[in-house]
């Protein structure tokens, strides 16, 4: 979900288009939807001339995609694989 002044101005609920086999990847794969939706709201916020005063803020609660993501010398030691269906 994705709020301004304190209001949901965009969210998503669906059954995933891909069969993931591990839970991390899983996590790594919703978060990069999430950028990419948010960078995607934050350049057109900025198209029409509004001044947010605030970075981009994007809260999460898996410890494992945290350390992921946060630290550079953190790599997955599995082999995560997913398929399309």
């Amino acid at each position: 979900m994705i709020s301004l002044f304190g209001g949901p101005i965009a969210w998503k609920a669906s059954k995933q288009d891909t069969v993931i086999t591990s839970t991390t990847e899983v996590e790594l794969f919703a978060v990069e939807r999430t950028v990419k939706e948010s960078i995607a709201f934050s350049r057109f916020i900025e198209d029409i001339g509004l001044e947010l005063g605030q970075p981009l803020r994007i809260w999460y609660d898996n410890q494992q995609t945290i350390r992921l993501v946060v630290y550079e010398n953190q790599r997955i030691a599995t082999k995560l694989k997913y398929v399309d269906i």
